[in-house]
């Protein structure tokens, strides 16, 4: 009578190596890409935040009555390290007077050494120093 061997259920060592080698590397991909979302939903917040703050600065420079030509620039109040800029010129390809451009910029903190944008505004508007008197009671 032989002796055999009796097959047993069951995996080597190999095969074990093998399956958990591949499960770590799966989890290591799947917290980088999350991390990656986590960063990503973070900047988009920054970005909506810098948004408005510029759409904030553009209604007060749009509901005054006349326009000056200039630079203003102030630090946003809730974010103290961002700064905005509002600059207002002539309309350069304007065939009349009066044709204003706004522009108002949100920057955050220096990268590099550069300021880095995070929002950027631009529309025209008509302003007229006669018009703006006539309005006026």
């Amino acid at each position: 009578m032989k002796c055999r061997r009796v097959p047993q259920a069951g995996l080597t060592l190999t095969e074990v190596l093998v399956a958990l080698f591949i499960l770590g590397t799966a989890l290591l991909t799947m917290i980088l890409a999350h991390q990656r979302h986590l960063r990503q939903i973070g900047d988009l917040a920054d970005q909506d935040a810098a948004i408005e703050q510029a759409r904030l600065v553009m209604a007060q420079a749009l509901s005054r009555d006349t326009l000056a030509a200039g630079v203003e620039r102030g630090p946003v109040p809730s974010r103290p390290e961002w700064q905005w800029s509002i600059t207002i010129g002539h309309e350069p390809n304007a065939t009349e007077a009066g044709l204003y451009r706004l522009e108002v910029v949100v920057n955050g903190p220096e990268c590099d050494g550069e300021p880095v944008r995070l929002a950027r505004l631009a529309t025209v508007r008509w302003s007229d120093e006669a018009t703006a008197k006539e309005k006026r009671p």
